[in-house]
């Protein structure tokens, strides 16, 4: 885990829940490879406001994957083919 990555991880550990949502905001935003083990917890936290980002961020991960697959699915279905 990288050394920004880490000190994100923490910022998700603060009690002030705005701490928690930029946390999740920079985790959408770098999108590393275990993100999704990362936010899922964060849906249900205690506060309303965290919980949205978490699905926000999931929401834009996920689209993010899936947009990536449909540019890409071409190449692969025609490499499998070959």
């Amino acid at each position: 885990m990288s050394e920004e990555l880490s000190a994100i991880v923490q910022e998700l550990k603060n009690s002030v829940p705005e701490i928690r949502e930029n946390a999740l905001d920079k985790i959408g935003t770098l999108k590393p490879s275990n993100a999704l083990d990362i936010i899922l917890p964060f849906l249900s936290d205690l506060d309303p406001e965290v919980r949205g980002s978490a699905a926000c961020n999931l929401g834009e991960i996920v689209y993010a994957a899936l947009t990536y697959y449909h540019a890409n699915r071409d190449g692969i279905d025609e490499d499998i083919a070959a």
